[in-house]
């Protein structure tokens, strides 16, 4: 008879297929029996096995504090096998009886949505390791400015021809050293990862009329929250050591207005679409 299981058991059984099936660049099954005492329980149940896989999945981070919220590679892909979509991962409901449901999961290794996804996340992972090493150990204000120079020194940015800048700023080209963008890119980049080593910070300030701005002075400002009190940082400027200000210390913050990054509609720092 075939081991019935908790949802958090299938949950961890279900990442190690997820990574088998990166790993092996081909489609896997999973069958898992779990205790399952009505009918009406099947949806909540399947929720909780894949949150389950998706926190397994960044499980070692979180002992560093790290926020890891971009879309894990299960995410919000999995869909019945009747759906019209392409999925990560598909689950069917083979039977509910005697207080058991079968479920089987369908990892599609082989699909490029999922691929891409699956190395997405792991080079954010990387990344969030190599600068967690950095920041973790330092007071509030010395980690917003220890982050700042981080994303600085790994995203190259011509200041002399921001119009013709090469945008990409991918987690994997941030890892292996290759990123370069112009100075929107380091702004959100800064917003990106100061938000996953838990910074208070969720927009950027950009200009109200920006066909109307004047070059000598920053498009970006990054709004950051230390101890309750808001200070602004111009990442263009972060490697010539120009640190954080306070509102007093800026100036003409009236033709400025908040800028949200569309991550409910694209994955950060990419053209992808969720």
């Amino acid at each position: 008879m075939a081991e019935i299981l908790q949802a958090t058991e299938a949950g961890k059984e279900l990442a190690k297929t997820v990574a088998e099936a990166y790993d092996a660049n081909e489609n896997k099954e999973l069958i898992v029996n779990v205790k399952c005492l009505q009918e009406q329980q099947v949806n909540r149940i399947i929720f909780e096995i894949v949150l389950e896989a998706k926190l397994e999945e960044v499980r070692e981070l979180i002992p560093r504090k790290a926020m890891f919220f971009p879309r894990p590679s299960l995410g919000s892909l999995v869909y019945s096998e009747d759906s019209n979509r392409k999925s990560a991962c598909s689950v069917e409901v083979v039977r509910v009886q005697d207080g058991v449901v079968e479920l089987h999961f369908i990892i599609h290794g082989e699909e490029e949505e999922f691929r891409w996804q699956y190395a997405y996340n792991d080079y954010i992972k990387r990344n969030l390791h190599n600068l967690l090493d950095r920041v973790e150990k330092l007071r509030e204000e010395d980690r917003a400015w220890s982050v700042a120079t981080w994303v600085s020194e790994r995203i190259r940015v011509d200041k002399e021809d921001l119009v013709h800048a090469k945008i990409e700023a991918t987690p994997k080209a941030v890892f292996e050293g290759m990123a370069s963008g112009d100075d929107g890119t380091l702004a959100e980049a800064y917003l990106f990862y100061a938000s996953l080593v838990g910074i208070d910070t969720n927009y950027y300030l950009c200009p109200k009329d920006p066909a109307a701005w004047d070059d000598a002075t920053p498009f970006f400002w990054n709004v950051v929250k230390v101890r309750g009190e808001s200070y602004y940082l111009d990442m263009m400027s972060v490697s010539e050591g120009k640190g954080l200000l306070t509102k007093e210390q800026g100036k003409d913050w009236e033709v400025y207005e908040a800028s949200f990054p569309a991550w409910d509609t694209f994955l950060p720092l990419t053209s992808k679409r969720l």
